[in-house]
């Protein structure tokens, strides 16, 4: 710096260092300010959008709910119901009637449907008609400006759609349903009644069409918008759009938007969100809801260009941003001049004090707030903020830290719960890396609930004291007067954040560091299986955020003490199953040989060898594997190889090969042979099984049939005991009927004090 520009007035020098510190510094709170005034900005269209899209959606649903409402007192009213029962009786032909009558009682109930549907203060219904159980249309009724969406002649709506969900609405019992369709090329609303009579009998339905100028188009119109907003329905299955034609002109819907998915699976709520594709693509704020009325759900999209909030900033920036500009350049050069000796050199060791603390150092000096005029005080509040904002940033480094440490504990107990499949190791591991990972915690433990939900018993601790509390078997009652008894009754986290004044907690003779104490309970669903206890040598030593932690990993703990029981519950059951059915196959197999009434079964096949190969068969039949036997002194290899089926073995097959052709490869093929062989022999076993099954079933039918034709019962006696001698082949059977004294007392009350009377019947073969 040379002399000349020591020698320039302090405003310039003022000005040129307002130039060089402050207009970075102004930039970034213009920037902020204007990102500010861009938030508010969306922020009070979305406002807009919301309370312009709620009113218009609740519009809708007041019509559409209206118009069921009309419906339903229409047909709740009994005088009304039973004209049209009688109409729809008549036109069904259960109800005799001259045609005049019939006239007149259709006209009736035309009229009805005109005063109390259709000529209502605001029109809900284009037009409505009457449905019999048949499909026959009655008393057609079109409002005022509609038609009817029929030819007047038609009699019948038996292959309508209408008529077909009528039919289904009666078959599951339901009342009403609302439907959407497409009549002359526009989708349409149908609001569909079963009637019932006075007697609760179906005597038909009623159909009306619901007015969807008046409900949906004329709701769906943005009459007092300046911004160009617009609104459309769409059907939950994207099949039906109701929007106004000058929409549908601008191509403006999309279906696939995010604001019908955020409807149909969120609910109501206001977000910008893109719509269209490609070139078409736009920013929009959208207002989404979803509207059920019955069974049938529809998206209400209220949405509105982003561009519209630009014109407005635009405007905002020419009519008062550029203007408001150029008077702070302006006051900004005033007051450099007229307070340069007194705010410049301050600002400049403010500006030094910012940048290190930009740079992230809070200890560059600041000398100024030493000063008692406003200077001072302005410095003095900037040394209190900076000392606030670098204790903030340590302590949020701090709960950085900490969480790290909870996500990577949490990673731990996570890794366990899939590797660890010992219900024992798994719950060691997960106390143990508890007082690792957290430094105030000295002590941790689990228990779990015995199988009579009665005692809290200890099943994994940390150190010596834990050794010695496992080794003594240590539980605690449900509901006792100690931080387990409380936290397993009531299912909720139990604190003793001072144990001297804890009402709660109960003193261990090993763990007489502990100050504080905090369990939290291991909940499966509704059911509490333990609690997760950890104790810490500090008062007041946990933290909302270590809490929040420790309940993160206790039902991380509960999911793995659970998989743990349910693998090793998995494997017992395996077991049992697979005992049962080895116990099944040997209990056939055994049923099997007694039926054949022979201890085994054999068979052979080639030339004996005299070769005695009992010692091999008992050798395979014990161990389950091929057995192979010696060179004999017939130049022989001889091996067994055991026929195995569902891990039980049935018997044993023997082969004798000459020595100069046996190799490993003829044994597995052996082998492979047999297995075969064993499915081959349950299959068979099976098939005789069923056919004895069968034929058992025949002979009983054709003895039930022959007895069942009989009324008399010395007849039946005798044919049963024919049948019954035939199908035994047993030479004699008899048959036996006892009557005693005190039965035939009990039967007719005249016991006359006589022997019992037998009767008997035989046959011989």
């Amino acid at each position: 710096m040379n002399r000349q520009t020591l020698l320039f007035p302090l405003s310039v020098k003022f000005l040129f260092g307002v130039a060089v510190a402050a207009i970075l510094p102004m930039a970034v709170l213009v920037g902020l300010t204007w990102q500010n005034y861009l938030q508010i900005s969306i922020e009070q269209f979305s406002a807009y959008v919301y309370e312009n899209g709620l009113r218009r959606e609740s519009a809708i649903t007041k019509g559409l709910t209206e118009a069921q409402r009309v419906v339903e007192a229409y047909l709740n009213d009994n005088v009304l119901r039973s004209v049209l029962a009688s109409a729809l009786r008549v036109r069904s032909g259960t109800s005799a009637a001259s045609d005049r009558t019939l006239q007149q009682i259709e006209l009736r109930a035309m009229e009805q449907l005109r005063e109390n549907i259709l000529n209502t203060p605001t029109p809900l219904f284009e037009s409505a008609w009457l449905l019999t159980p048949s499909g026959r249309i009655v008393a057609p009724v079109a409002g005022i400006g509609y038609s009817l969406p029929f030819a007047s002649d038609a009699l019948s709506d038996i292959n309508s759609e209408i008529y077909t969900i009528a039919q289904t609405l009666a078959s599951v019992g339901a009342q009403r349903a609302l439907i959407t369709t497409e009549r002359s090329g526009m989708p349409s609303i149908e609001l569909l009644h079963l009637i019932y009579s006075n007697q609760n009998e179906l005597v038909g339905f009623f159909v009306g069409i619901i007015a969807t100028q008046e409900v949906i188009y004329n709701n769906l119109r943005q009459n007092d918008d300046d911004f160009g907003a617009y609104s459309f329905l769409v059907l939950a299955d994207g099949s039906t759009i109701f929007q106004l034609p000058e929409t549908a002109a601008a191509n403006r819907v999309n279906i696939n938007t995010v604001g019908v998915k955020r409807a149909l699976n969120v609910g109501r709520g206001v977000e910008t969100y893109t719509t269209g594709f490609g070139d078409q693509a736009r920013t929009v704020i959208g207002y989404y809801s979803t509207i059920q009325v019955l069974d049938t759900r529809f998206a209400f999209i209220t949405e509105l260009d982003e561009s519209v909030i630009e014109a407005r900033r635009n405007a905002y920036i020419e009519q008062t941003a550029f203007p408001v500009l150029l008077g702070m350049v302006a006051l900004l050069v005033v007051i450099s001049l007229l307070m340069a000796q007194i705010v410049a050199p301050p600002l400049a060791q403010l500006g030094d004090a910012m940048r290190g603390m930009i740079a992230g150092n809070f200890d560059v000096p600041l000398t100024i707030d030493k000063r008692s005029d406003e200077v001072g005080a302005l410095a003095a509040t900037f040394i209190d903020m900076r000392a606030r904002i670098n204790r903030l940033l340590q302590d949020m480094n701090r709960r950085l830290e900490e969480r790290n440490r909870d996500v990577r504990l949490a990673q731990d107990i996570s890794h366990a719960t899939v590797v660890e499949r010992n219900l024992q190791a798994l719950m060691d591991k997960a106390v143990n890396l508890i007082v690792e990972n957290f430094p105030t915690i000295y002590h941790a433990q689990i228990f779990l609930i015995d199988e009579r939900g009665e005692f809290a018993v200890l099943r994994a601790s940390t150190g010596e004291a834990g050794a010695q509390l496992l080794k003594r078997g240590h539980r605690l009652a449900v509901g006792s007067v100690s931080v387990i008894g409380q936290v397993t009754e009531q299912g909720e986290i139990v604190i003793a954040r001072d144990i001297s004044a804890s009402n709660v907690h109960r003193q261990n003779e090993f763990l007489k560091e502990t100050q504080a104490e905090l369990a939290i309970p291991l909940r499966l669903g509704r059911e509490i299986i333990g609690a997760l206890d950890v104790q810490s040598k500090e008062r007041d030593s946990f933290t909302p955020d270590q809490i929040s932690a420790l309940q993160t990993l206790a039902d991380q703990i509960t999911i793995a003490i659970e998989n743990a029981r349910l693998y090793e519950e998995s494997k017992r059951l395996l077991r049992s199953v697979e005992q049962e059915r080895e116990a099944r196959t040997v209990a056939a197999w055994q049923a099997y040989f007694q039926n054949q009434r022979a201890p085994m079964l054999s068979s052979r096949y080639g030339n004996p060898t005299g070769y005695d190969g009992e010692p091999l068969r008992n050798a395979a039949m014990k161990s389950g594997e091929v057995v192979v036997g010696d060179k004999t002194a017939h130049n022989t290899v001889p091996f067994a190889v055991p026929i195995k089926w569902r891990g039980q073995v049935l018997g044993v097959v023997e082969y004798e090969l000459v020595a100069s052709d046996f190799n490993y490869n003829k044994v597995l093929l052996a082998e492979e042979l047999v297995n075969r062989l064993a499915v081959s022999l349950d299959n068979a076993r099976l098939f005789q099984d069923s056919q004895k099954a069968t034929e058992r079933e025949r002979l009983v039918n054709a003895i039930s049939a022959r007895l069942t034709s009989q009324t008399d019962v010395q007849d039946i006696v005798a044919i049963a005991l024919q049948e019954v001698s035939q199908a035994l082949k047993t030479p004699k059977v008899a048959i036996r009927f006892h009557l005693s004294e005190q039965n035939g007392q009990a039967a007719n009350g005249n016991g006359n004090g006589n022997a019992p009377h037998d009767s008997d019947a035989t046959t011989s073969l």
